[in-house]
């Protein structure tokens, strides 16, 4: 591919026509959905004309003056605006990698150490200056606003390290406990300095039976909440200065891929203060943006291409639509240089989209009817259940690699997978965040492979349970409780018998589900949504001659007809490309499509358009559109 490129890239420009004006309708079905062409190649220069008129945006990197972005009326956002190399880390770096071997090599702390540490003060003033230099660029033009870093993470992708030990988050992690009124026990435990709080020393006290040594395990579980909250706290902080300085500029992050156990940003803690985010196809990012964004906040979406598949990028943009998203980020310029396929692909998976929204006035689905709960303590908890068996080979044990093994990770990919097939749009919710005011909207809550459970999170559930909710468990649901301390079988079998019927054991083989797409675990879900009168997609739609599983979303409108957006789920696109190492090779097909109303009733098609012999042709990466008539009375 490399001897093939500047061919590639010859003939791309050699293909592009001249732009021409952007009409006015255009313009505005632009800045309803923008795409935005990140600059790899173009990196500091002007990209060309013809390249970036089927999307109309790119990036802007901090303090960029940008005056040809500014001049052709282009969509932007502002990238890096506190500077890149403190929030991100590459792992492929010398100096970087170097400390991880040194470290997997000899156990020697000295190379726990985060460079730069974000507890440092010379780091946050560099920070601060680096912010305050990009706000008064451009004149202060901002686009689609300022983004405070890209795959922000206290650790390189999430990678498993015990940083940071530098002095200054030694005396940091002091001050958190003692704020909480932890010191003291943490320094009975041996705990109250952070070399102490090992994954080394908290592997070996899982296995022990000593009391004195389990007690370790509650404060490894606090350590993965401090240094969370030392990245989260400096983000917020970031992004109260812009606000203070460009009162109504939207404040976002770029790169979400996941909260690991020790890295990454937790999307639920970041919509807290953010107005738009920007995730990436892999974890449960994606649907606790949807999930948890309110109406004002914004979701992007980074489309990567395949050169094996160029329509996976279309299917990519789709599936963005399908969900209610309000853009995209195009990785990159340079991809769209090398092949001609490519962009004409994307181009006109844009244009469809945009038209589709236009003609459908914003459409902009929400999850509903089942909820996978998550929680960050579980998710740390389970990575050190799971490493239990790795020994000294912990580190090792990367996202991806998680992402392709871990029970939490299996395990809700699976209910997601499940949930969609059989119609519904699932969300993920934070387990902190249940209550009675859920159940309008997720009669069904699945805790799966939830075994980290505090009293507090088991009283919100309770509640939930009360006002009429349902709870689906398997059989480590609150296993141990905040302190990592087991709970024995019969407290739990007590609280699940308190609560009336309303807990339900898992269906068997769920785990499994992603392999088989087993019709009996379908049948069995759609009896327990009929149960609780949830609702399933009123869109039946159906591949003539393939046998495909759909996603499906709808909306109602104000007259009472609903819109219906369906995809069919390819191998290799959506949650299969961003399964960690072991992603298959998109395969995308043209299908001859039929659809039904679930109730039998008429539906106007919206796309794709009829042939002349009356047949329904969608091609590979299209969205299935349609509108159903108000219900009869």
């Amino acid at each position: 591919m490399r001897l093939l490129a500047p061919i590639s890239v010859f003939i791309v420009a050699t293909a592009f026509a001249p732009a021409a004006p952007t009409p006015a309708f255009a313009l505005q079905a632009r800045r309803d959905f923008p795409v935005v062409v990140y600059r790899q190649a173009y990196a500091g220069r002007e990209a060309p004309a013809e390249l970036l008129e089927p999307f109309g945006g790119v990036h802007v990197r901090g303090a960029e003056a940008a005056e040809w972005v500014l001049a052709r009326g282009l969509d932007f956002y502002v990238e890096h605006s506190a500077g890149r190399d403190d929030l991100h880390l590459d792992r492929d770096r010398g100096d970087a990698r170097a400390r991880w071997q040194g470290f997997f090599d000899t156990r020697d702390p000295r190379f726990l150490l985060r460079e730069p540490c974000l507890t440092d003060s010379t780091t946050r003033e560099r920070l601060f200056a680096t912010l305050a230099a990009t706000l008064d660029a451009r004149g202060g033009a901002y686009g689609l606003g300022y983004s405070l870093g890209d795959e922000v993470s206290l650790t390189a992708a999430g990678a498993p390290e015990d940083v940071c030990l530098s002095p200054s988050c030694r005396a940091a992690w002091r001050s958190w406990l003692e704020r909480r009124g932890l010191l003291a026990r943490a320094a009975e435990a041996s705990a109250d300095d952070l070399e102490a709080v090992s994954t080394d020393a908290a592997l070996a006290a899982l296995s022990s039976d000593a009391p004195e040594a389990r007690r370790l395990l509650e404060f490894w579980l606090l350590r993965r909440e401090f240094h969370h909250g030392v990245v989260l706290d400096l983000l917020r902080e970031l992004a109260q200065r812009v606000r203070a300085t460009r009162a109504g500029a939207p404040v976002g992050l770029m790169g979400f891929a996941g909260e690991t156990a020790f890295g990454n940003v937790a999307v639920e803690r970041s919509l807290e203060f953010l107005d738009f985010v920007e995730c990436y196809r892999t974890a449960d990012a994606t649907e606790l943006a949807f999930t948890l964004r309110d109406p004002a906040q914004r979701v992007y979406a980074t489309l990567f291409p395949s050169v094996r598949a160029p329509t996976a990028w279309a299917w990519a943009t789709s599936e963005q639509f399908l969900r209610g998203g309000d853009g995209a980020i195009v990785w990159c310029d340079r991809e769209l240089e090398r092949s001609t396929e490519l962009h004409a692909t994307l181009s006109g998976a844009t244009e469809l989209v945009r038209r589709l929204r236009r003609e459908l006035e914003g459409f902009r689905p929400t999850p509903r009817g089942l909820a996978v709960l998550r929680s960050s303590r579980n998710l740390a908890w389970c990575w050190l259940r799971d490493a239990e068996d790795d020994g000294a080979s912990w580190p090792k044990r990367m996202a991806s690699w998680q992402a392709d093994h871990g029970r939490v990770e299996l395990a809700t990919r699976a209910w997601l997978e499940l949930a969609e097939d059989v119609g519904l749009l699932p969300g993920v919710l934070p387990l902190d965040r249940a209550g009675p005011e859920l159940v309008a909207r997720f009669p069904y809550l699945v805790a799966a492979a939830l075994e980290c459970v505090e009293d507090s999170e088991l009283a919100a559930l309770a509640s939930y349970l009360q006002a009429g909710g349902r709870l689906i468990v398997d059989d480590g649901f609150a296993a141990f409780d905040a302190r990592a301390e087991p709970r024995s079988r019969e407290s739990r079998s007590a609280w699940i018998a308190d609560r009336k019927g309303r807990v339900l054991a898992a269906p068997s083989g769920v785990a499994g589900y992603v392999a088989l797409r087993d019709e009996g675990l379908r049948a069995a879900l759609v009896g327990l949504l009929a149960v609780a009168g949830v609702e399933r997609a009123p869109l039946v739609p159906r591949a003539v001659r393939r046998d495909v599983p759909w996603l499906v979303a709808s909306e109602s409108r104000a007259d009472g007809s609903r819109v219906c957006v369906a995809l069919p789920k390819f191998r290799g696109v959506g949650r299969d490309a961003g399964v960690g190492a072991r992603a298959p090779a998109p395969e995308l097909f043209e299908l001859e499509v039929e659809a039904a109303a679930r109730d039998g009733g008429s539906l106007e098609w919206l796309h794709p358009p009829a042939t002349p012999a009356g047949k329904r042709m969608l091609r590979a990466g299209d969205p299935l559109v349609v509108r159903l008539p108000p219900r009869r009375q």
